[in-house]
């Protein structure tokens, strides 16, 4: 599943919640504050339910494109860790068998935050 599930499944004591596997939150702790990870799941309220499976190949299809630049980033600022240059170079038909997979499994309604927070100052995530 293309390592989807370790940083989208919620961990406790390091190790993964399986019944919440996708649903995202799990967190990162960074030098400047803390990640959630997004829910992927098929929940259409707050994972990826209403996406299309273009729309979810060409989310990862744009970073392959040879007109990518990618966005600069200010002081304070957070960018994604998200490896999307690595799942660019997926081909179409694997980027659409993860989509696949993921709109098989059950939904899981889970809202995880959409900032990063650093302190007492929100930066919004790119």
């Amino acid at each position: 599943m293309a390592g989807c599930v370790e940083c989208h499944t919620p961990a406790e004591r390091g190790q993964i919640v399986a019944e919440k596997k996708f649903s995202g939150g799990r967190e990162f702790a960074l030098p400047m504050g803390t990640l959630h990870t997004p829910n992927i799941t098929p929940d259409k309220e707050t994972g990826i339910g209403t996406w299309t499976k273009e729309a979810f190949v060409a989310r990862f299809k744009a970073y392959a494109d040879s007109s990518y630049v990618p966005q600069k980033v200010g002081p304070g600022e957070m960018q994604t860790i998200m490896p999307w240059m690595m799942y660019a170079g997926m081909t179409e038909k694997d980027l659409g068998a993860i989509y696949t997979y993921l709109m098989s499994i059950d939904p899981i309604k889970n809202k995880v935050p959409e900032k990063f927070t650093p302190g007492n100052k929100t930066v919004a995530l790119r």
